[in-house]
């Protein structure tokens, strides 16, 4: 089963996921990196203003590529697939 990541970067820096997931497919990840999207965005008041819109969750595979890229300001928007 493929292996994937879910790191959160922000203006504050990068929080690696040192575990990661197994998935089935891209698909399940996708679903998996939205759900970790939503729960910071649960937070979205909490957050300081100013770097509210410089967090991004993204979806990195086992080879460490960048598959997908969420601004936390977008969720309920546009979501970006590299």
């Amino acid at each position: 089963m493929p292996h994937y990541y879910i790191d959160v970067r922000s203006s504050f820096g990068l929080d690696e996921d040192m575990d990661g997931i197994e998935l089935p497919d891209l698909s399940a990840a996708h679903a998996e990196a939205l759900k970790v999207g939503r729960k910071l965005r649960e937070r979205w008041t909490e957050m300081p203003h100013d770097a509210r819109h410089d967090i991004v969750v993204e979806l990195v595979d086992e080879g460490f590529r960048t598959l997908l890229t969420l601004p936390l300001s977008e969720l309920e928007g546009r979501i970006v697939l590299q």
